[in-house]
């Protein structure tokens, strides 16, 4: 076959292959629709940039749509100062706009200034630099809103994927302010913000106030990109595994699904990397493996939540509703902890799991002029003693 399995970093963009989304894609193209301003929250590598492209095509292949996409990541483009972001942001316009036919290679005169399209945006955006005031270059970026929101009869959609990141790209926290009154002005432009934080959440921790944060006052909605459940994982693994043409190798793999989805926690991206090392090494990987995305995981938790996450990687809890933490709210809906049987509470993936507990117990071992490495064995000793009988009892489905 052509297509390799387990490509962790591959962008899906067919909408046909991004299983378990579908309630998230009906959400998104229906907030489209309703020219409605939408956070989509989800930790890194949950699959947020799939669920994006795939979006954009189903929206695109709509014909009587209101809102025209455009998806947006400064970060990765390696955008930096507002002029430049607005530069940016007129040239991904101009570019995309010829890609899909709506304008033509001829000039264009964007309030008295002459722009070559390219379907490259960079080949514009080298146009646009001989513009070096801010505000003319913001100016351009509203006058190009308008003129082809017109032209084309639909709301120009700006989709900002990992905007945390956008955001640090423009001089000061409120660069988006602009881009919002545009919003409140007219129905020519719509924005999404897409990252790993609720925007109160990343704005607090700038010590910003929300609500002078340009911002928080136009989202009406959000979309929360979680782990996939038992089934939708159990479809995508079969996928994956359709690809290999070694018979016995893919017998095998077939197999692990059920492990598979107990390390990852259901997360698609972590999968793939656990099925790629077993199918190229034909052994089955360590949490280690995953560290440098689970150190990034832990990059956007607050103290309360690392603390939570702590607690449950070692042994599962119960909660009444009324004395339910909020970082226990808080990661609960991110998808990084589910419910047992039992309604305790434990940590989604098995390897994110062991990454905690090895980090707990490495900050032990640093300490050793206070906690005896007697205490130290004999904690883990408890952890593993708890941990094999949990998995032995018959009803449980935390750890395979």
């Amino acid at each position: 076959m052509n297509t390799s399995p387990f490509r962790a970093n591959s962008e899906i963009k067919d909408p046909q292959l991004l299983f378990g989304r579908k309630e998230e894609l009906k959400k998104l193209c229906d907030f489209a629709e309703g020219l409605l301003q939408v956070e989509i929250i989800g930790a890194r590598r949950f699959g947020k940039t799939c669920l994006l492209k795939s979006f954009i095509t189903l929206q695109k292949e709509n014909i009587n749509r209101r809102a025209y996409p455009i998806y947006i990541d400064i970060n990765s483009d390696g955008i930096a100062g507002t002029t430049n972001v607005y530069r940016y942001l007129t040239s991904q316009l101009v570019a995309n706009l010829l890609t899909d036919g709506y304008i033509n290679e001829g000039e264009l005169i964007i309030d008295d200034f002459t722009i070559i399209p390219n379907k490259k945006w960079n080949k514009v955006y080298k146009q646009l630099g001989k513009i070096e005031d801010e505000i003319d270059q913001i100016g351009i970026f509203e006058e190009a809103i308008e003129i082809f929101s017109k032209q084309i009869s639909q709301t120009i959609l700006l989709v900002f994927d990992e905007y945390e990141k956008a955001v640090e790209a423009f001089d000061n926290i409120n660069g988006l302010m602009h881009i919002r009154k545009m919003t409140n002005d007219s129905n020519s432009l719509s924005f999404w913000i897409v990252g790993a934080s609720p925007w109160k959440k990343f704005i607090l921790a700038c010590n910003q106030d929300i609500r002078g944060s340009g911002v928080f006052n136009g989202i009406t909605f959000n979309v929360d990109v979680c782990p996939l459940n038992r089934e939708d994982f159990h479809d995508m693994w079969d996928y994956e595994c359709s690809l290999i043409d070694d018979d016995t190798k893919r017998k095998h793999l077939e197999s692990l699904w059920e492990k598979v989805f107990v390390s990852s926690g259901g997360v698609p991206c972590f999968a793939k990397e656990i099925g790629g090392f077993t199918y190229i090494e034909d052994n089955y990987p360590q949490y280690y493996r995953l560290k440098n995305h689970f150190v990034e995981l832990e990059k956007n938790l607050t103290e309360s939540e690392i603390k939570c996450l702590r607690m449950l990687s070692v042994s599962p809890q119960e909660y009444k509703a009324s004395e339910k933490p909020g970082s226990v709210v808080t990661l609960e809906q991110y998808g990084f902890i589910c419910t047992d049987e039992n309604n305790r509470y434990y940590v989604t993936s098995r390897f994110f799991a062991d990454f905690i507990r090895a980090g707990v117990y490495d900050e032990k071992m640093s300490n050793e002029d206070v906690i005896s490495i007697e205490t130290i064995v004999c904690d883990i000793a408890k952890y593993y003693l708890q941990d094999q009988r949990q998995m032995d009892e018959p009803t449980r489905e935390i750890y395979v």
